[in-house]
């Protein structure tokens, strides 16, 4: 029986940086392993996906009990493309997939942050005490190339943090397609509802969990700004002669109108800007911007966090777009409090 992870499953196994997948060896065949030993003490099972497993079975008889397996029957046609074959013996539900099977066990603060990060240009991952040797044992021994697979973030002082650069797994028009091809399956309705949320590329998760407090309807807890997300900025000749690049990329970006000029909101993360190098390399593109009359906020996660800091800085935004902040019901300011609380974690679901 082939095995068809999906769920939670699926979404610890495509938020695994690569080379560290490769650093595993693949399951045991089903016909080798009957009553499923081997497949307990696999590394690859022990380390990253756990049990029990979402597996994705399409007929009634293969679900059967099992303390290492939850099965999830699909007895209708499927979009095509939902799952893909791996290199460790089993197939994986794509990105929108995984999505879609998970939507039950997950808030909807927790599937709009994992939309986000598939979205986005970062992925989540904190490899396990022995995960983390054999990948530095690979690297010593040049076994893997550290530059293959997904650049892992790390401080000024060289520590690895669990932020991983990589390209999109799926876009928003995607995820999108994806519900209208899944229309009438369990959870695409929801997802559907949270992809419609998802404001564009962002490189990190304080950049997505900004663009949510920003960017959400104000009944569901956020501001209700539209803006866009990883703008493309052009810079001219004079820009370039204060910070030396062609172009520069907005986090969050609101286009000039005629009551205000443009604004760049530059979400600034710890492992990016802890240092004096990246502080005047901030300093640099900020005046650069400044002199192409565009308008900077460098904001941090702690902005966001403090209640009364985070007012303020809805009041600055405000005064930057030339607009006044309407007042919230005491219902919206309810929903608003939760949201921050669920958006502002230490990280995102792992």
């Amino acid at each position: 029986m082939d095995r068809y992870f999906s769920g939670i499953t699926a979404l610890r196994y495509l938020r695994t940086p690569p080379q560290v997948l490769a650093l595993y060896p693949p399951l045991a065949e089903p016909y080798q392993d009957s009553n499923h030993m081997k497949l307990a003490s696999s590394p690859l099972i022990e380390d990253i996906l756990h049990t029990p497993l979402d597996c994705t079975v399409f007929h009634a008889n293969k679900r059967r009990s099992s303390k290492y397996y939850r099965y999830h029957l699909s007895n209708t046609d499927l979009p095509f493309g939902c799952f893909r074959p791996c290199n460790h013996g089993c197939y994986v539900a794509s990105p929108p997939y995984a999505l879609l099977t998970s939507a039950a066990f997950l808030t909807e603060t927790q599937l709009l942050m994992l939309a986000f990060e598939f979205c986005g240009t970062y992925s989540v991952y904190s490899p396990r005490t022995r995960t983390e040797k054999l990948l530095q044992d690979a690297y010593a021994k040049r076994a893997i190339n550290p530059t293959d697979g997904w650049n892992r973030v790390c401080s000024a002082t060289g520590k690895a943090s669990n932020l991983w650069k990589r390209e999109p797994l799926t876009t928003p028009d995607e995820l999108l397609a994806f519900c209208t091809e899944a229309r009438g399956l369990a959870g695409a309705k929801r997802l559907r509802r949270v992809a419609s949320l998802v404001t564009g590329v962002c490189a990190s998760p304080f950049e997505a969990q900004a663009s949510i407090l920003l960017g959400l309807p104000r009944r569901l807890g956020g501001q209700g700004y539209h803006f866009n997300n990883n703008h493309r900025i052009e810079l001219t000749t004079s820009a370039q002669a204060i910070y030396p690049h062609t172009c520069c990329y907005a986090d969050i970006f609101f286009e000039a109108t005629d009551e205000h000029p443009a604004l760049d909101i530059e979400c600034q993360g710890r492992s990016a800007h802890d240092n004096e190098a990246a502080s005047i390399s901030d300093s640099n593109r900020i005046a650069a911007l400044q002199s192409m009359g565009i308008e900077v906020i460098p904001l941090t996660f702690e902005q966001f966090y403090d209640a009364d800091r985070f007012c303020a800085i809805l009041d600055l935004i405000a005064r930057k777009l030339d607009t006044s902040i309407k007042p919230k019901t005491e219902r919206q300011l309810s929903i608003e409090t939760n949201r921050r609380h669920d958006v502002l974690v230490d990280g995102v679901f792992e």
